[in-house]
Formats: structure tokens, sequence, C-alpha cells
């Protein structure tokens, strides 16, 4: 088809059909997941996303997590402006250790910041962004994952150090933990 002036027009049709993803849609049901981060559109969107999986959400924005929330996973979507990202994890790392159960860290992190992940103390990293149904399958199988615990009940720790010092505190100190 022609306009008055001469140029070529179409017409184009589009028919959108939504994709059927409810066998992901309740992935997490049942959870107990903990969002902590500045309050923020990526904070909220993953808030979201775990809703759209059929978790419950509790939304952190300090690294103060009282016990009493029984957490099956903690997602650190963003440290908050005056904290670096590795100090804040060890923060709720910190914190979590006085949990029953001790929650999963998940770290949500973008795609540019992805070298910084090596150092982490974290149990998966998701990178961000992602779609929904990716970043829900995803918790899935970190919560899914078992957990090994380790404590002085399960083996034997030999110290060989030849500095008599620092062979004395780590034994000192593993001897503290419960490790014979």
């Amino acid at each position: 088809a022609y306009d008055s002036s001469g140029d070529v027009r179409y017409r184009i049709s589009l028919t959108f059909d939504q994709m059927v993803t409810s066998e992901s849609e309740l992935l997490l049901e049942g959870q107990l997941i903990g969002v902590v981060g500045r309050p923020n559109l990526t904070r909220d969107v993953i808030t979201q996303n775990l809703k759209l999986g059929g978790s419950d959400v509790i939304e952190y924005t300090t690294d103060d997590i009282p016990a009493t929330d029984e957490l099956d996973a903690i997602i650190i979507a963003d440290a908050p402006a005056d904290r670096l990202i590795p100090e804040f994890i060890g923060s709720i790392s910190h914190a979590t250790t006085q949990f029953i159960n001790q929650p999963k860290l998940i770290l949500s992190i973008p795609t540019s910041q992805l070298d910084i992940t090596d150092s982490l103390n974290v149990d998966h990293v998701v990178q961000r962004p992602t779609s929904p149904l990716s970043f829900i399958r995803e918790v899935s199988e970190t919560l899914a994952e078992s957990t090994v615990v380790l404590d002085g009940s399960q083996g034997t720790i030999v110290c060989i150090d030849d500095d008599p010092t620092h062979g004395f505190l780590l034994t000192t100190l593993l001897e503290d933990l419960g490790w014979s």
C-alpha cells in the first residue's frame, strides 16, 4: 500500500499469547525467604519474583535479622550505601549463626560485579538481570542442595606447623570449636 506521498506503508498485526509457566510457579511454596538490601527497584523485583514462586518473603534493610525469623534462605540484593558487599555478607553470616537452622545465603549481583564473588562466603550467586523463571529455579535448586555441617564429632584434624606458637593457637581454637 502506498500513502499520498508515494511512500510504501506496511500494516503489521501481532498476536501475543501468554506462556503457561504453571509448572514453575510454586517451586518455592512453603519457603520463608528474607531479602536484604536497600529499598529500591532491585529489591522490589526480587521480592515479587519470590512471591511469584510461591514463597513468603520478609524484607530487611539492614543486617539486623532476628533469630526468631526461621528463614530458609537470605537473598542479599544490595549492601547499604555506606557498606561494602564482602563486609555486609560477613555481618549477615555472623548474624545467622544464632539461628537453629542455618539459612542459605544467596547473593544477587549484577554481571558487572562478578569478579568479587570468588572471595565471598555465600551458598550461591545469582547473576542479574535474569528472567523470573530462571531466578525462581536457581533459588529452588539452591534450597534443595544439602548443606554439610561439620563439627568436632565427625572427625579429627591433625595440626602440623613448624612454628609452635601457630600450632598451639590453631590447636586451641579447633578444640574450642569441638574438634579433637
